[in-house]
């Protein structure tokens, strides 16, 4: 997302996550370019997008009405009980 939400210039990535009914949701935003199948030889999701369909439960990738890109990971916590205390990052 960083590589490519920005390719020219910098801009800002922003990283939410919640915690809740044994569920880790994570969505990670931009505000770039959108995501493009630019090159003839484009296979697909590029590497980092295939490691989190492979690492999450469930991943969802939707353009923002405003710009940019948001990517949705969801992660099951299956020893976290109902109400259990849970740091942050």
């Amino acid at each position: 997302m960083v590589r490519h939400a920005y390719p020219l210039d910098p801009g800002e990535i922003r990283v939410r996550g919640q915690v809740g009914d044994g569920v880790l949701e994570v969505v990670v935003s931009d505000d770039g370019g959108g995501v493009h199948r630019d090159r003839a030889d484009d296979s697909g999701l590029g590497f980092g997008l295939a490691l989190i369909c492979e690492v999450s439960d469930q991943m969802t990738l939707a353009p923002r009405s405003d710009g940019g890109t948001d990517v949705r990971m969801r992660f099951s916590l299956p020893g976290l009980r109902p109400g259990a205390a849970v740091g942050r990052l």
